[in-house]
């Protein structure tokens, strides 16, 4: 999975919310100016089984120190895969 957020971000929640489970928080390094550096990714071999059914919950957080208006958003990207059996 990869995310991207707007300068001043503080965090990205992903969580699954029927079974109450964090799955991912992603936290940008931000350089000096409040802009987005660098945004970590998440990776697994067996990855978490994403259902049809269930409802999950896209969170961020800004801190905007300007007292103007900015861009804020938050995008996750995940890749998905058919189910190999694994019974995960």
């Amino acid at each position: 999975m990869w995310a991207h957020l707007h300068a001043y971000a503080q965090w990205l929640k992903l969580e699954e919310v029927d079974r109450d489970r964090l799955i991912w928080i992603a936290q940008p390094t931000l350089g000096a100016d409040g802009q987005v550096a660098v945004m970590p990714f998440w990776s697994s071999p067996s990855g978490w089984r994403v259902t049809p059914t269930a409802t999950y919950r896209l969170t961020t957080r800004y801190d905007n120190p300007t007292g103007q208006p900015i861009d804020a958003m938050g995008v996750v990207l995940a890749f998905v895969s058919p189910d190999q059996g694994s019974g995960g």
